[in-house]
């Protein structure tokens, strides 16, 4: 037995990725809560080219769903007739997606405090892959 144990999922490197549409690897996603108390699944996602880690949060909140309902279909589930989709997180962790990033301006205070600009990646929406990520 080991006297260090560290789950290292999601664990990749930071790059910056191009905007427009990229192959991704769904590789965890979570049920969690945000700091406003809204219940949402946090989603990870890996780039198999750079390694590039993303997280996306897609809330379930009524009306502001459009991006868990966008991974799902790019998965390939689908709602029933009555708009209800039903799903476990096991029907989404390991399928590849195509995220589209449209990178944006990231401004922070570092140690030092000195002000840090920056660009970071935003996955803007999903859609389905048309080939599969291997990673």
């Amino acid at each position: 037995m080991s006297d260090f144990e560290y789950p290292m999922n999601g664990e990749g490197e930071r790059v910056l990725l191009p905007e427009g549409w990229h192959l991704f690897q769904v590789i965890e996603m979570e049920l969690t809560t945000s700091k406003q108390g809204n219940e949402m699944f946090k989603v990870t996602l890996e780039e198999p080219i750079s390694g590039a880690v993303e997280e996306v949060y897609c809330v379930t909140t009524r009306k502001k769903r459009f991006m868990l309902k966008q991974l799902l279909a790019a998965v390939g589930i689908e709602g029933d007739k009555d708009g209800i989709y039903h799903f476990d997180i096991p029907d989404v962790v390991g399928k590849s997606v195509e995220a589209r990033n449209i990178p944006e301006d990231n401004v922070y205070i570092n140690r030092q405090g000195d002000e840090i600009s920056e660009k970071r990646n935003k996955i803007q929406g999903f859609r389905k892959a048309k080939i599969k990520a291997m990673i």
